[in-house]
Order: structure tokens, then sequence, then C-alpha cells
């Protein structure tokens, strides 16, 4: 009789990839993830799903002894700010905009959340920002309301 294969788990399969990558450090062609053991309909597979949770807002877990809280650390705005600022095909002046409104909308968020203030100090922090501030004052009302 044949031994029973090993299946990794998911979080292994996970590291592999990016341990993978981390050692390349080039781009590659998707066929080197044969060399972890995964085929091309499976590596599609994960690397649609690592895409996919890349472009999603980022959390925090909060473990207890009896359970694990997950908070959302990132809004919506955030996520689209953090995309832009990524982006190599956009200018770096765009690039620099969308890193200075994801600083200043975190930061907001932020206080908002835990109801401190937080002087900010910023020749750049104008009525726009100010504006956003309320913006995201509301939205976080009508998040508590629900």
């Amino acid at each position: 009789m044949s031994e029973p294969k090993n299946r990794r788990t998911m979080i292994e399969r996970a590291k592999a990839i990016f341990n993978l990558i981390d050692y390349l450090d080039e781009p590659f062609p998707k066929s080197q993830l044969q060399n972890i053991g995964l085929n091309p309909a499976t590596a599609d597979k994960w690397l649609d799903l690592i895409v996919y949770i890349q472009k999603q807002p980022r959390i925090r877990l909060i473990k207890t002894k009896r359970t694990t809280i997950i908070e959302k650390h990132e809004q919506r705005y955030h996520t689209m700010s953090r995309e832009i600022f990524m982006d190599p095909a956009k200018s770096y002046e765009e690039r620099f905009n969308a890193l200075r409104d994801y600083f200043n909308a975190l930061v907001i968020s932020e206080r908002l959340r835990d109801q401190v203030e937080i002087p900010i100090t910023s020749t750049y922090y104008s009525e726009i920002e100010e504006k956003r501030e309320e913006k995201l004052r509301k939205l976080k009302e009508l998040e508590r309301s629900k």
C-alpha cells in the first residue's frame, strides 16, 4: 500500500509562495511555482486569492482567551489611496498626493475611533482635509447607528 500524502496547510502553502518570491527577488514566470509543488491550476488560484486579499482593507486581529476579534484597520478610501501610491505607472506627484491623503485619512480615522485629540502640525493640512474629516465623522456616525 502507498503511504498517505501529508497535505500542506493553507498557511504552509502561502509561506512557501512568499518565501519563493523573496528568494527569487526578480520577476519570474508562474511556472517557477512548480518548484514548491504547485501545479499551474493551483498556482492560478493562489495568485488570484493573494491579489484579491491585497486589494482589501487591512484588518487587525485581537485575540483574547476565548475569542478573536476582527477589527477593520482601513476604510475603502485607505485602500484606494494605497493602490494609487503603490502603482508604479502613476507619476511621483500622484503617488505622493495619494500617500499624503492616505496618511491624513488614517490619522483622522484613528482619532475618530479612539476619540483622542492628536494635534496635527503640517503645512498641507487645509480645508480639504477638514472637509474629509467631517465626512469621515458622518460615516462613523452612520456606522454606529447601524
